[in-house]
């Protein structure tokens, strides 16, 4: 595979350590997989690599998510794998600050920096210095049926004012607004996640997830003002807390609904019929001023700080982090590539969501990977028991709270 000249230097370095330490020979990588397509992503990438790099050997064991996220931190503290694939943002933290993960800001030069921009490196880096390699991401956006939004005579939105005025539009015409199926309540965190990050910015957004802020803070009431507008327009499907997420699309596709806020692999559960008059839209402005972020949880690979094989296991790092393999990978795997050079697979939606995400200044990684599994469950189950309650605010909030202040103690 031909390297970007940024990466070829890169590489370079990196095979100097290894030279250095004469340690070349295997790496043994430990990745958690959702699919088949994404198994096959990793196999790809594994034997191109080992075909660039004949003296060595990648040892692949894979994992489903749910194993992986039960058995990492056993890894990481016994006799870890030289690779570990995770993600991005909080969940990588609360491996960095024990010292589990290996720094690896060596292979972050200027210019791979550059490459993939202060948003990805963000999401990899602690106090300043990086702690792995991004490969890919699903970003999230408000998909939506452009034959549904002209036959009500509505515009694709960019304030959320103006979300919540087409609502009452679409009820006159008896169409429902927004498709929504919170039986798991983890689709609604989506719409809390924008809320607050278009309305109060991001660095307030990850304050609150990593409990520098309360759960009670007038900053968080407004956010369910703000949402609450929504409740009153009768924007969000009736039932949607028996329907899975699935079901709620059922609605869109069927030309039921009009729009759904989601991540991009609901392009997937398209039908043939709906997916050529579906578009996608960011989601609305609230307030003008507050830089642009995006809830965009992103892959990653890391190396572990007791890993055997560092040096070997820096150069695949490296090796992941080309734009062409990232192409490799979400050839096999549709899913959008971190490095920005990278050209998405050839998918008119999907390229549509990676130009919608590209170019934010931040990239948040939805709540369930950016604050403690604690608060985040305790806070999907509120967001569910407000879009039904939302007179039961107080209670909520203190809940989320409780747990927040348990889980991060001052």
């Amino acid at each position: 595979m031909k390297l970007s000249h940024s990466l070829a230097c890169l590489l370079l370095g990196t095979s100097a350590l290894a030279a250095s330490s004469a340690f070349a020979g295997t790496v043994v990588l430990n990745a958690s997989v959702a699919s088949a397509p994404d198994r096959d992503a990793v196999n790809g990438a594994v034997a191109s690599f080992e075909k660039a790099n004949p003296d060595i050997k990648v040892e692949v064991n894979f994992y489903d998510e749910e194993s992986n996220k039960t058995a990492i931190r056993n890894w990481l503290t016994t006799s870890p794998p030289d690779i570990i694939k995770w993600y991005a943002g909080n969940k990588m933290a609360q491996f960095v600050k024990p010292g589990l993960l290996a720094d690896v800001s060596d292979i972050w030069t200027p210019q791979v920096k550059a490459e993939f921009g202060p948003g990805m490196v963000d999401s990899i880096s602690v106090d300043g210095k990086q702690y792995g390699m991004p490969t890919s991401y699903s970003t999230w956006a408000i998909y939506y049926r452009k034959d549904v939004f002209a036959a009500a005579g509505v515009a694709p939105f960019k304030t959320f004012d103006d979300l919540v005025a087409s609502c009452k539009v679409f009820r006159a015409k008896g169409i429902t607004p927004v498709a929504l199926g919170s039986k798991a309540p983890w689709p609604l965190a989506g719409w809390f996640d924008y809320i607050d990050l278009r309305q109060n910015g991001y660095a307030f957004h990850m304050d609150l997830m990593n409990g520098k802020v309360s759960w009670t803070d007038d900053k968080v009431k407004t956010v369910f003002a703000d949402w609450k507008k929504m409740v009153d327009a009768n924007c969000f499907a009736e039932n949607h807390t028996n329907l899975a997420w699935r079901e709620g699309l059922a609605m869109m596709n069927q030309g039921q609904a009009a729009m759904m806020l989601m991540g991009n692999y609901l392009i997937d559960s398209l039908t043939p019929e709906s997916e050529p008059v579906t578009e996608a839209m960011s989601f609305p402005t609230i307030d003008p001023t507050v830089p642009r972020a995006e809830d965009a949880p992103i892959e990653t690979y890391h190396i572990p700080a007791k890993a055997k094989n560092i040096p070997d296991a820096k150069k695949f790092l490296a090796y992941l982090g080309q734009a062409d393999v990232q192409m490799q990978m979400t050839q096999a795997y549709h899913i959008l590539p971190a490095n920005p050079k990278a050209k998405p697979p050839e998918s008119r939606l999907l390229q549509e969501s990676a130009s919608l995400a590209s170019g934010a200044q931040s990239y948040a990684q939805f709540i369930d990977r950016d604050t403690a599994d604690a608060v985040s469950t305790i806070a999907m189950t509120g967001f569910q028991e407000f879009l039904v309650h939302p007179d039961r605010l107080g209670r909520i909030l203190q809940n989320i709270d409780r747990a927040a202040k348990r889980a991060y103690p001052n």
